[in-house]
């Protein structure tokens, strides 16, 4: 018994987990493991916060290209349909050029094939969809059949999310 005290004390100055912890640990990553593969998209949608209107002009869009920092503004009519989306490349073009764009409005500037998520999506479909696409985040709609708006799935979250599920050993 003595020796099963030191061995223990021993192996604590050590700094080494026991046996026990180390399945514990185990036990306990798998078990996020399994729920992760459960994990669908809805779980890591997050507030789309950068929406206009068909009807928003050029210096609306412009504000909020200048108060986040991305390639692309969502639009979505007044019942939430998403519409496409306005790049800043476009926007940015016709102002260094110079062009007139006081009559423009998003609607003008609409690219209406845009890749989408959906709430119900597998993580390993998601995935796929942004190995083909070199944003940061994207869309999430109902469905196809209703294209409502519900927000947007960050690609750092998808990928922790992913990573978590798929550790390297």
């Amino acid at each position: 018994m003595l020796s099963c005290v030191v061995a223990y004390f021993v192996s604590r100055a050590i700094g080494k987990a026991s046996m026990y912890e180390i399945t514990l640990r185990r036990n306990q990553e798998e078990l996020e493991r399994t729920r992760l593969r459960a994990m669908q998209m809805r779980e890591l949608i997050r507030p789309a916060q950068t929406v206009v209107p068909p009807n928003a002009t050029v210096h609306n869009m412009t504000r909020v290209f200048l108060e986040y920092p991305v390639k692309y503004l969502y639009v979505a009519n007044e019942s939430g349909a998403f519409l496409g989306v306005v790049t800043l490349k476009d926007i940015t073009s016709d102002l260094l050029d110079k062009r007139d764009t006081s009559t423009r409005t998003a609607a003008d500037y609409l690219q209406p094939h845009f890749d989408v998520l959906t709430p119900d999506m597998p993580l390993g479909v998601a995935l796929q969809h942004f190995m083909a696409f070199q944003g940061e985040r994207l869309p999430v709609v109902e469905s196809a059949a209703h294209p409502r708006l519900t927000g947007v799935v960050y690609k750092t979250s998808l990928l922790d999310a992913y990573f978590r599920m798929n550790p390297t050993r």
